[in-house]
């Protein structure tokens, strides 16, 4: 399972929390009746934006390069996600795996729920 990372500081009393960004819905092209939708990391405390959040380093870098260097990029995303059962377990979504994040093995394991 993955795990924190200490300097992380993030804890089961200290986490993340997701912002949806509604300008991002999309539904997906290949599954009509699935959407997908981008989310920003905020601390929970603060609300502020976590440097730990990928999409507002993003940002940050982004900004920058256009102040400092009058620079604009396009930039792609490389999207996660995790595929759940339609069928609930204690009222809640069961995960298709429940291998380690990242691990190649996953995508070899559910080939057949995949294609």
């Amino acid at each position: 399972a993955d795990v924190a990372v200490p300097s992380s500081n993030l804890t089961g009393q200290n986490v993340l929390t997701l912002q949806p960004d509604l300008s991002s819905l999309r539904i997906l092209p290949y599954a009509p009746s699935t959407a997908m939708i981008m989310c920003t990391a905020h601390n929970q405390h603060s609300k502020e934006v976590s440097p730990l959040c990928t999409r507002g380093l993003l940002e940050r870098v982004l900004q920058e390069a256009r102040e400092r260097f009058s620079m604009e990029f396009c930039v792609g995303a490389e999207i996660e996600f995790q595929l759940y059962h339609h069928e609930k377990k204690d009222g809640l979504p069961q995960p298709v795996d429940t291998t380690t994040f990242a691990n190649t093995g996953t995508l070899n394991e559910q080939n057949d729920f995949i294609v």
